[in-house]
């Protein structure tokens, strides 16, 4: 039997945590320059530029240890969201998979009665060069709602959902500069706790044309072709 596809939404505490990295870099960084230019004030260079850098530099680190450290403490509170889709059941365009989706950890408060809503979205991006760089342009292709069943179970935050792929969508692609990208995105709601989403990239297969041929009738199939 194959076994489940267990998908959990981390990005929220990985940028969390790059967040705080980065700041304290940047607020380390401005402190080195700003001792460099304090001896340089000392040589007769004007004051103002220690104090520009100092606060510039400094300060910027501070915003990105304040907002990485903010959302370490959503992390704490709320948990982490993750999605489990059977393996039995891949997915491919036209298809139907029933999932299952919970919050692990999370403080009490968090797993209060939940209201639950779930999307399908399919988004196309497109990455191109500006310069010296790159910059991705995304497009929402496809979206619409998922049916969605509260587990209405206690001290947890867990549903059923039904994820249906339209047949006329695009497949999952990942070329150099150009991806197909499908995802289920879970909305929780909980009184007392902020929001929460949750946003879980899935694999969407062609139509199997075997499966196709499979359901011809004899009479269909081309002349010649054996039987």
């Amino acid at each position: 039997m194959a076994q489940p596809t267990v998908i959990k939404d981390l990005a929220r505490r990985s940028e969390a945590q790059i967040g705080v990295i980065t700041g304290v870099l940047l607020a380390g960084l401005g402190t080195a320059l700003a001792s460099v230019l304090f001896g340089a004030t000392n040589r007769g260079a004007p004051e103002w530029i220690f104090g520009a850098f100092f606060v510039a530099i400094v300060g910027y680190g501070l915003t990105w240890i304040i907002s990485g450290s903010r959302d370490l403490w959503r992390s704490h509170v709320l948990g982490v969201l993750v999605l489990t889709i059977p393996g039995e059941e891949p997915l491919f365009l036209d298809a139907v998979a029933v999932a299952r989706f919970h919050r692990s950890g999370g403080t009490r408060r968090a797993r209060g009665p939940a209201r639950l809503s779930a999307d399908l979205v399919c988004e196309e991006q497109v990455s191109y060069e500006v310069g010296q760089g790159l910059r991705v342009a995304t497009h929402q292709v496809h979206r619409h709602k998922l049916q969605i069943t509260s587990a209405e179970l206690p001290d947890v935050v867990s549903g059923e959902l039904v994820i249906d792929v339209p047949r006329n969508g695009p497949p999952s692609l990942a070329l150099n500069r150009n991806k197909i990208v499908w995802s289920v995105k879970v909305q929780v709601q909980v009184p007392g706790v902020p929001d929460d989403t949750g946003t879980f990239a899935i694999t969407v297969r062609p139509a199997l044309a075997a499966n196709a041929l499979s359901d011809r009738e004899p009479s269909d199939r081309e002349p010649g072709a054996l039987s």
